[in-house]
């Protein structure tokens, strides 16, 4: 991402590994003005950005967060991403509460998203 990029976006995969279905409901950080949910939808043969209000995270269930699909959305960064560094990133879900998680900045998207360091459970 170049180094005077406004916005980012956020990878990474959520395992509910309890036995209750959860949604994924907000996404929040100091490092940007808002975190938004996102997806890209399909519109004829186009793939288009698409903010949503939550995401599901069925129980017993992996949900990854990767290019082309399901994402947070960092809009007016208050200061440039830099490769190697991280921040901090608050998922908040609709019943597991707030989990804090850190972000490893990369260059660019990773192939497979990494995992996120807290595993949901209920």
């Amino acid at each position: 991402m170049p180094p005077s990029a406004a916005n980012g976006a956020v990878y990474f995969v959520l395992d509910n590994a309890g036995d209750r279905d959860d949604r994924l409901i907000a996404a929040h950080t100091l490092r940007a003005e808002k975190a938004e949910l996102h997806t890209h939808v399909h519109e004829g043969d186009m793939m288009r950005m698409q903010q949503v209000d939550s995401v599901a995270v069925p129980a017993g269930e992996t949900v990854r967060f990767q290019p082309s699909g399901n994402h947070v959305m960092l809009f007016g960064l208050k200061q440039p991403l830099a490769a190697g560094e991280r921040f901090e990133l608050t998922l908040e879900f609709e019943h597991a509460g707030q989990i804090t998680t850190d972000v490893d900045i990369l260059d660019e998207a990773p192939a497979a998203p990494p995992a996120a360091n807290p595993h949901m459970h209920h």
